[in-house]
């Protein structure tokens, strides 16, 4: 009888599980696992992609109002009918109005008439408020004289000044500084009107009307202009003489400019700290004036206004307009009240442009004066549309000039050979198809309005260049005011005060403000610029990334010509020929330093490395010749004295190449000071100025390099020395066996293995470098700058983040814009990853051919 084997199943007796069933248990569970884990990687690698379009939608959804256009919508229309003033609350225009202004709420508006009245209207309802007369307004005629009832002929309303220049039909000029005052009462705001009247002064010519006026006043000067509609053209500066015992002296002078004109003034504007006049004529010429305290009037310049010549200087012909030595005469008053009449003095006389040909002729008749005779057919003169309206935008640096052509386009003073500072056209914005008639300026940037003879108005932004929008106004306007949040736009008719809204948050921002060349004020030519705050409310925000992606790219590639050569070769022979024991204290030592922060390598980079650069720079570039020439010499001495043979156990080669590499250090460091005194004149900076003109900042992107090389290297090499481990040993040994060198077998076979993972680590290293912060504020100085020199710093876009982003006010276009810089740098780093896993799935794929 055959015994039963172990495991055999005996009648009534239990042997255990099935093995079949706990097979197929087994499985199960296997196969739960690896749904599971399918699951998870799935979810993972949803919830990545998830992360990475919530960042990305993040910051569009921050960038998007960038890129809305302004919207616009009519708040309403007040009408103006003809009749007497009545006294019920209602309004009935009396003459003709020449100013207009609201306040920063869009509740109050004023009007100021012929007859020297300001009335205050309900800018909602158009209710009349109040009404002020003019203290100064010029006394009424005697009934039964025959002559004309004085009034106001022409007034400019400046809101970034808060006055309003008057001039009078008998010749005499004022102003008035008008205001809103806000107070609260609980929880109701009020909004009033205050009015502070300037002393007149009697300007032009008893009984000659001003056609055109303009009025400066600061803390210790005083500076009017007025134009007659006889074509004369006058200036009056009060200057407040310094004291030290008692009251400051006044000094008064007039001067008489027509003589230097070649046409009749058609257009004036004062700069808003009344050093400088600009006036348009009616033969296209555009003159300058240079109203310096420490001298009279300068004409700096005469130059063509519009079309294709616009910009070009010109100079009058004196043979054909004879000097007389009494034309443009200084009138000189002696200290005193302001408005005095003064004597005339003829021995002054008002100075003309250095170097040109200008003539002065004059004479009582201005009609009849040989410069206004002067035409477009004159060949000296050019024959261009006429100037019809001026405006300062803020700050007081750019002009805005329209002409009777519809052209509109922002001057400013550019350095010209041989005459300083002379107005240039820069910016140039869409025409209007009438002439140009009313232009006005917003308080708050340089965003500016135009209308025309046709009753278009049109917003456009001087940096920018953009027009935004275009409008039909009921008809020409008299008076054109943009809102003092820039949110509102009154333009005057003659017979009804219409009002828009506007949304405008963002007018500086375009396409080529953000990675073009503007041209900015105060700059010979166009440059690409990051400024984005300054010293006051009129600067000129300045916001091109181009500096900031040009500094990205910089710093990435000083750090990596530090970091890929160290890193990769570094890699290379700790995996192939380093002794195994040694291997195990250097990879971890160098992966230890991808745990130092950031932080602190931008400290000591830039407090401990960048002074010690500046000292002995000439030792460190001794020091880059010494070190791979003296290992060098050192390999090929020992290859020659040994004789080819083995002396050193294989990758113990460092332990005898350690101590050369620190004796040609401790030389070229012995050796840097002679040769900065021998050849750099014994001081380095100075010396690469004189000869290369190169300026040295002590945190350039040398320190840079060097700083971020050691937060890439640790990247570089643990990536490709992982790559260059795992090519499999057959390989290795198949190529050895064949009789290749061990050099041979690396550079054949090892580094073409493991060339996917190596350009994986040089992607990494270069996201690592595109991405650092710290390092880059810390050891640069932060400069953006155009130039590829090792010795300047620059500022990248993340440390322009960092740096920017605590100013930022949430919601302003500086905010925003950095959120422009924000997408840039992650899309830069996306695709840079994005390319290296497609180089390594393509060569991955290439090796495992071989």
């Amino acid at each position: 009888m055959r015994a039963p084997w172990l495991g055999d199943s005996l009648p009534g007796v239990s042997t255990g599980p099935d093995p079949a069933r706990a097979l197929a248990k087994r499985r199960a569970r296997r196969l739960l696992l690896d749904r599971l884990g399918r699951g998870l990687a799935g979810l993972g690698a949803v919830i990545t992609v998830g992360a990475v379009a919530l960042i990305a939608g993040f910051l569009m959804k921050e960038i998007v109002p960038l890129l809305q256009p302004a919207r616009v919508e009519r708040a309403g229309v007040i009408s103006l009918p003809p009749g007497a003033l009545v006294q019920d609350g209602s309004l009935a225009a009396s003459g003709t109005v020449h100013a207009a202004g609201i306040d920063e709420f869009k509740e109050r508006l004023f009007l100021l008439r012929e007859d020297g009245v300001i009335q205050l209207l309900d800018a909602r309802t158009g209710q009349l408020l109040e009404q002020v007369a003019l203290a100064q307004r010029p006394e009424p005629v005697r009934e039964g004289s025959g002559a004309a009832a004085p009034s106001v002929t022409a007034a400019r309303y400046e809101p970034q000044r808060g006055t309003v220049a008057l001039g009078f039909s008998d010749g005499r000029v004022g102003a008035a500084r008008v205001a809103f005052p806000v107070a609260f009462e609980g929880q109701r705001r009020v909004v009033s009107f205050s009015i502070e009247e300037k002393e007149n002064v009697q300007l032009l010519p008893e009984g000659q009307a001003p056609a055109a006026v303009d009025w400066v006043e600061t803390r210790d000067r005083v500076v009017a202009v007025g134009a007659g509609a006889d074509g004369g053209l006058y200036l009056l500066v009060r200057q407040a003489g310094r004291s030290l015992f008692g009251p400051a002296e006044w000094t008064e002078r007039r001067y008489d400019l027509t003589g230097q004109l070649a046409g009749r003034p058609a257009a004036l504007a004062l700069s808003p700290d009344g050093n400088a006049l600009v006036v348009g004529d009616d033969v296209g010429l555009l003159y300058q004036w240079d109203l310096a305290p420490s001298a009279g009037p300068r004409l700096v310049a005469a130059v063509v206004a519009a079309g294709p010549e616009a910009g070009r200087l010109v100079d009058l012909v004196a043979a054909e307009r004879p000097a007389d030595p009494r034309s443009a005469a200084q009138l000189v008053n002696p200290p005193g009240r302001l408005g005095d009449p003064a004597p005339r003095d003829p021995d002054d006389r008002a100075r003309s442009l250095p170097g040109s040909r200008l003539a002065h002729p004059a004479h009582t008749d201005h009609s009849a004066h040989p410069a206004h005779a002067a035409h477009p057919a004159d060949p000296a003169l050019p024959a261009g549309p006429a100037v019809t309206a001026l405006r300062f935008l803020i700050g007081g640096r750019s002009v805005v000039v329209g002409d009777a052509a519809g052209g509109v386009a922002t001057w400013f003073a550019v350095p010209a050979e041989g005459r300083g500072q002379v107005l240039q056209p820069v910016h140039r914005h869409r025409s209007h198809n009438a002439p140009v008639t009313q232009i006005a300026a917003s308080q708050r940037n340089r965003t500016f309005a135009t209308a025309d003879a046709a009753g278009v108005l049109m917003m456009h932004h001087s940096t920018s260049e953009q027009t935004f929008f275009a409008l039909e106004a009921a008809g020409a306007p008299a008076e054109l005011v943009i809102a003092p949040k820039s949110d509102g736009l009154l333009a005057l008719s003659g017979e009804a005060v219409e009002l828009w809204r506007v949304h405008l948050p963002h007018p500086e921002i375009s396409l080529k403000t953000l990675f073009g060349r503007v041209h900015y004020e105060g700059y010979p030519e166009p440059q690409w610029m990051w400024q984005s705050t300054g010293g006051s409310n009129a600067f000129e925000p300045k916001f091109s990334l181009t500096p900031l992606i040009y500094g990205t790219l910089k710093g990435t590639v000083y750090a990596l010509i530090f970091a890929l050569p160290l890193g990769v070769l570094g890699a290379v022979y700790t995996s192939q020929f380093m002794t195994p024991r040694l291997q195990n204290v250097v990879k971890p030592a160098i992966e230890i330093m991808a745990g130092i922060p950031s932080v602190v390598l931008g400290f000591l980079g830039g407090l401990w490395l960048a002074p010690r650069v500046a000292q002995g720079f000439p030792a460190l570039v001794l020091m880059a010749v010494f070190v791979p020439g003296s290992f060098i010499i050192a390999a090929w001495t020992w290859h020659r004295l040994t004789g080819g043979k083995r002396q050193l156990p294989a990758g113990a080669e460092v332990l005898l190449l350690a101590p050369v590499i620190g004796l040609s250090a401790w030389a070229a460091l012995a050796l840097g000071p002679w040769l900065e005194a021998a050849v750099m004149r014994g001081d380095f900076r100075f010396w690469v100025f004189d000869v290369f003109g190169l300026p040295y900042d002590q945190r350039n992107s040398l320190i840079v390099g060097i700083a971020m090389g050691f937060a890439v290297i640790p990247v570089v090499f643990s990536i490709s020395e992982d790559a260059l481990s795992s090519v499999p040993r057959d390989q290795i040994a198949g190529a050895l066996a064949l009789g290749a060198t061990r050099w041979q077998t690396v550079r054949g076979v090892v580094i073409p293995a493991a060339m996917p993972g190596i350009l994986s680590s040089v992607m990494m290293g270069v996201g690592r470098a595109v991405g650092e912060t710290m390092i880059v504020l810390m050891a640069t100085g932060n400069t953006p700058v155009m130039d590829f020199s090792i010795f300047n710093g620059f500022r990248a876009l993340s440390a322009n983040i960092a740096v920017e982003m605590p100013e930022a006010p949430v919601g302003g276009t500086l905010y925003r814009v950095l959120f422009v810089a924000a997408l840039l740098l992650f899309a830069f780093t996306f695709l840079l990853n994005t390319l290296g896993e497609w180089i390594r799935a393509t060569m991955q794929r290439r090796v495992q051919r071989l």
